[in-house]
């Protein structure tokens, strides 16, 4: 066994070299195969990237649709609260203005709760009311219908005028619960 030994030694010693060689092309090849078992491993990870890249575009576009979305909703906002004020400090509502409201807010059934619906219905409702109280109203020098009754006409008018009043804070924190900007950028 020694003497194997020995003569194994002197061989290397002669053949360094070559042996050299060979374990470099031994790494060598076992890079290559690495690399090749890489690309198998390339291919998810392309499409986790393709499919990352298609996310933020989806997540960037629905938050697109939803500032879009809000700003609609502003504008319906606006529009209610105008009319509001127009109503409260002009104490009077006409036909253009019940009518204008109507036409600017025919979208609220596509783009909010039914309870955006029904607080318009109520407006409209209470405005075509005030408008009712306020052309039966007569001042002192009109002349007077049969059964004429001041008192009631003055105190239905104040009701609807009151109803007004009244609902500009909650029809003001109705739009806030539905129009959450923070809930955009989530």
């Amino acid at each position: 066994m020694k003497n194997f030994i020995k003569r194994f030694r002197t061989w290397i010693s002669q053949n360094w070299k070559f042996l050299t060689f060979i374990i470099f092309l031994i790494c060598v090849t076992g890079i290559v195969g690495y690399l090749k078992g890489l690309d198998t491993l390339l291919a998810p990870i392309v499409g986790l990237i393709a499919l990352w890249i298609a996310y933020q575009q989806w997540r960037t576009n629905q938050q697109k649709l939803d500032i879009e979305l809000y700003d609609r909703r502003l504008r319906i906002y606006i529009e209610i609260k105008t009319f509001f004020r127009k109503i409260i400090a002009n104490a009077d509502v006409k036909t253009d203005d019940i009518v204008n409201l109507w036409e600017s807010t025919v979208e609220v059934d596509f783009i909010f709760s039914p309870k955006i619906r029904k607080l318009i219905n109520e407006i409209n409702s209470h405005a075509s009311q005030y408008k009712s109280w306020k052309e039966q109203f007569k001042d002192l020098n009109q002349p007077k219908p049969q059964n004429y009754n001041p008192k009631e006409i003055t105190d239905g008018m104040r009701k609807e005028s009151d109803w007004f009043i009244e609902q500009f804070e909650p029809a003001t924190n109705l739009f806030k619960e539905e129009m959450r900007l923070f809930k955009i950028m989530l």
